[in-house]
């Protein structure tokens, strides 16, 4: 490998999220910590390169969108993906989640609801409770070792106030990468009901098979689509702040932009933009390996679990860093699942119920840490269950 991921790196002293509530906030010093979904692996060096040419310079001020950036955005997902848009397509933002929180208003008013995926991302639900609306949730099922869309249940939930479905895809927390013949169908239903699509695809470059966007299943959705992605999961860049949507529909998008500039998710970090275009235009190498290291640390623990319980279900190895575990044939006496394994095998996990209250069995845990973080950590839990 020309990069390494095996390095320990201290976070304590850049109050990272990551290490500073469990071990300041819980007061677990040594804690393995498998839970928030940001890396703990240096980025691309020549992302850092970038940032450390730009910072030589002394003035930090407003600063434009250079077209090379959307240029950057464009070519890694027509060369990675064989997604195709247009510069003018691609709207850059401050995030995610603020950008979603805008969407919401555009294609909504108060109390129209939202059909959501269970599990799921809890902010997508607080976003959008937080601009009045409703979430109403289709829990996905059960098929073949994996969850999969239930449209007879998904038909039940349709009424007058429905406006869109919230597709996250890759799939969090499950790591579900969705297939293109599940993708028609979803089209198909959203079509019938004239439904739009807030679809979350940040971590669609740490897909393990094909990649699809629902964007260009057909013309309906290329006209009823706001694609969501950042470099935020992909290179490890959360913290600055730099995002994109897609939108095809121009006068959806005039409307995004409107609604966005009001709020002010437009007005862009000056470094974020140098990291944004020096990820997507010389990352490539090191996401590759990136992926190749954490697919070793995936299917080590998916292995080290099934060798002590034959019986527990997982979903992992589709997409994402993540791995989403049943603990519920366990009696772990606990209403707290996190708190429980941090205080009992000093392991810090993200708990099921902060993606849904009938989850609370469930924990998921982030493969995006050094092996020998991952194995101190999954041991540990094994340990625990084992009692």
């Amino acid at each position: 490998m020309t990069y390494s991921f095996d390095t320990i790196i201290e976070r304590d002293s850049t109050f990272a999220t990551k290490t500073y509530v469990p071990h300041v906030e819980m007061g677990h010093p040594n804690s393995s910590n498998l839970w928030v979904a940001d890396m703990d692996f240096a980025v691309c060096p020549a992302i850092t390169e970038a940032l450390v040419k730009r910072a030589e310079h002394p003035i930090y001020g407003y600063t434009e969108e250079p077209e090379s950036i959307k240029d950057a955005f464009r070519e890694w997902f027509e060369k990675r993906h064989d997604i195709h848009f247009t510069n003018e397509e691609v709207v850059l933002n401050t995030g995610v989640l603020p950008a979603y929180s805008c969407a919401i208003r555009i294609i909504s008013e108060k109390d129209d609801e939202f059909i959501v995926f269970a599990p799921t991302y809890k902010p997508f639900v607080s976003k959008l409770m937080g601009n009045g609306r409703k979430p109403v949730f289709a829990p996905l099922k059960g098929w073949e070792d994996h969850f999969v869309f239930d449209f007879e249940a998904m038909e039940a939930l349709v009424n007058e106030k429905t406006k869109a479905v919230v597709l996250c895809n890759p799939h969090n927390p499950t790591g579900r990468v969705y297939t293109t013949e599940e993708l028609r169908e979803l089209a198909a239903f959203a079509q019938k009901h004239n439904l739009m699509i807030l679809s979350d695809e940040i971590h669609c470059d740490l897909a393990y098979k094909p990649f699809h966007t629902i964007m260009d299943i057909n013309d309906y959705t290329r006209n009823h689509t706001i694609s969501l992605y950042s470099i935020g999961k992909t290179f490890n860049l959360a913290g600055m702040k730099m995002a994109a949507c897609v939108i095809k529909n121009p006068e959806l998008r005039e409307k995004f932009e409107k609604e966005a500039g009001v709020v002010g998710v437009l007005s862009l970090n000056t470094m974020g933009l140098v990291a944004f275009e020096a990820a997507y235009r010389n990352g490539s190498e090191w996401l590759d390996e990136c992926k190749a290291y954490i697919r070793h640390n995936i299917e080590w623990t998916v292995e080290t679990f099934r060798t002590n319980f034959p019986d527990l279900h997982f979903e992992a190895g589709e997409g994402t860093y993540l791995v989403w575990i049943d603990l519920g044939a366990f009696d772990l006496q606990t209403e707290n699942i996190q708190k429980y394994l941090l205080e009992e095998a000093d392991v810090f996990v993200s708990a099921g119920d902060f993606f849904g209250e009938a989850y609370k069995n469930y924990i998921r845990l982030n493969m995006a840490t050094p092996f020998a973080n991952v194995e101190r950590g999954v041991n540990n839990i094994i340990r625990l269950l084992k009692k």
